[in-house]
């Protein structure tokens, strides 16, 4: 089922996508993407700490669940929307029918993104954070998430998706495939960032 572009949280919206799981028996299992809820928050913000862990920046997170929970869920226009990815056998969960669960769900993946407009393009769709736990990568859960960003991106009439892919790791070919552009080699420019301190 594909995900509706009118946004809303609390629908429980599921998609089961069969991957091959890391193991000598090479068994699939199904996972469920959907969109974010407010209380998937804090598994977001253990998964964004993962991520700077893995990349050796541990240290660098300053967001905190109050501000997903602020930003994402608690204002009229949320700044950002997300995608999440769990695993039922991760926690032995069972779903109720329609879908809900009253036990705490542990999230493998996450996508962050938010919309954006480019006055040569228009309306893009630009994906802040792009998150698979360590010990699901390389079994085809990735491709699965991107795709269904992808799939946000195409309904909601986004005429780009962009992000950015750090320099030594295996996300840059894991782009290519999707046939992603180096915008830094195509317009020989530069991103720049401005700390709140350093604002006049």
């Amino acid at each position: 089922m594909d995900l509706i572009p009118e946004w809303n949280p609390e629908e429980n919206i599921m998609m089961e996508t069969e991957v091959r799981k890391k193991s000598t028996e090479n068994m699939s299992l199904n996972v469920v993407i959907r969109n974010a809820k407010r209380e998937d928050c804090p598994e977001i913000s253990r998964l964004t700490k993962e991520l700077a862990s893995y990349l050796q920046k541990p240290g660098e997170v300053e967001m905190t669940v109050e501000d997903l929970e602020q930003n994402g869920f608690c204002i009229k226009s949320p700044l950002y929307k997300s995608l999440v990815v769990e695993d039922p056998a991760e926690t032995g969960e069972v779903f109720n029918s329609d879908g809900s669960t009253d036990l705490p769900r542990k999230l493998i993946g996450v996508a962050v993104f938010y919309y954006g407009f480019s006055t040569w393009k228009g309306k893009i769709l630009y994906l802040e954070n792009f998150i698979i736990s360590e010990k699901y990568r390389g079994n085809g859960l990735g491709e699965a998430l991107f795709r269904q960003v992808c799939q946000v991106a195409k309904e909601e009439d986004c005429k780009t998706l962009e992000f950015i892919a750090i320099n030594g790791t295996r996300a840059i070919n894991f782009y290519r495939r999707f046939r992603a552009k180096d915008m830094t080699l195509l317009h020989n420019g530069h991103l720049y960032m401005i700390d709140r301190k350093d604002f006049t």
